[in-house]
């Protein structure tokens, strides 16, 4: 309790955040950044940084070179998270496209996207395990909240990880804030919309990013949009029924896109669910090259939602947690470029009468 006192008095001062995590790694040698931070109430990137010199390095943000340099780590573990779910994929950085501060990974096992304008700083870390030190690289947002995660495992080139250190260590001297001022928000439309008019450009859909322009142009949420769509094509349904259609598609292997995104990053999770574990509180997807957990806890709402694209009905189903912020957009086919399966079609008409 002094320690926590002391770091809210002192505006969270290094000196004093590293003698408390310290002191707190002392007593949990081996708790996450996440757990620690939370423990201590501050952001995970300040945390990282107070050991800076110690068990983390702080990079530049060159972030397109550093992501396209993640090439040469061959086999590694990618990680994004958000306040409700964590897909971990064990993969290679291939095939990557950058263009207008954004990145999209076509990798071997491992597919991600991510927006540079959300990206404010970086670390390379050493953290303890029971199974020897793990070494990773950390990238967080304005708010100092994780964006995206690289572990090294025993196939990573770990000569190419210290190369990369080397390269992108930030000089001594770097004195970036950690945490950004805080954004302006966004200006509203100055077209505003009514269910009934956003139902009628709903029915105009002919491709999936005509939604997105929707969104943008009325400065709607996602999850706003939602409520005026109407029950023709969104759905709200009990969330418990969620976790029993989960195991419904492992159980007939149906091959399904899973979406897990924050504000810079975006993972996907191609083909089928292989092995469910329910623990209560956490809700486990097992794959040979993944691993999927859903936060039970922080699942507030899911929707049914229905798309009539020029290709045909697109159908999702999507997760918000407590504050309306997505965690996790599902769709029944295995890439973009496959129809969605007739029986995930089946399925999502019979969760849609599931309602809350």
């Amino acid at each position: 309790m002094m320690i926590k006192q002391a770091l809210r008095t002192q505006n969270h001062d290094p000196s004093v955040l590293k003698q408390a995590w310290r002191a707190y790694r002392g007593r949990h040698p081996y708790a996450a950044i996440p757990q620690v931070a939370a423990a201590l109430q501050v952001s995970e990137a300040e945390l990282v940084a107070a050991d800076c010199g110690h068990t983390a390095t702080r990079l530049t943000p060159a972030w397109s070179q550093m992501v396209l340099d993640l090439q040469s780590f061959g086999k590694v573990s990618a990680k994004t998270r958000n306040a409700g779910a964590l897909l971990q994929q064990t993969g290679r950085y291939q095939n990557i496209e950058c263009n207008r501060g954004m990145a999209i990974v076509h990798g071997h096992n491992l597919e991600a996207g991510f927006n540079f304008a959300h990206w404010h700083s970086a670390f390379a870390v050493e953290e303890k395990s029971e199974n020897g030190p793990h070494h990773s690289l950390k990238f967080y947002d304005g708010q100092g909240t994780a964006v995206h995660e690289i572990r090294m495992t025993r196939h990573s080139c770990l000569s190419a990880y210290r190369s990369f250190i080397r390269n992108y260590k930030a000089p001594d001297n770097f004195a970036a804030p950690l945490v950004a001022s805080s954004l302006s928000p966004a200006p509203g439309s100055n077209d505003p919309i009514t269910a009934e008019k956003l139902q009628r450009h709903w029915q105009t859909f002919k491709k999936l990013q005509d939604f997105s322009q929707l969104l943008t142009h009325h400065g709607l949420t996602r999850y706003q949009a939602l409520q005026l769509a109407g029950p023709r094509f969104a759905v709200a349904i009990k969330p418990a029924v969620f976790l029993e259609f989960m195991r419904t598609l492992a159980d007939i292997a149906l091959p399904v896109m899973i979406y897990i995104n924050n504000k810079g990053s975006v993972q996907i999770h191609h083909g089928s669910l292989e092995t469910i574990k329910d623990l209560g509180a956490t809700l486990s997807i097992l794959n040979e090259c993944s691993e999927l957990h859903f936060n039970v806890s922080r699942l507030d709402s899911v929707w049914v939602v229905k798309k009539p694209l020029e290709s045909g009905l697109l159908s999702s189903l999507e997760l918000y947690d407590t504050q309306k912020i997505p965690i996790a957009l599902i769709y029944g086919r295995s890439d973009v470029d496959t129809e969605e399966d007739g029986r995930w079609r089946e399925l999502t008409e019979t969760l849609s009468f599931s309602t809350r």
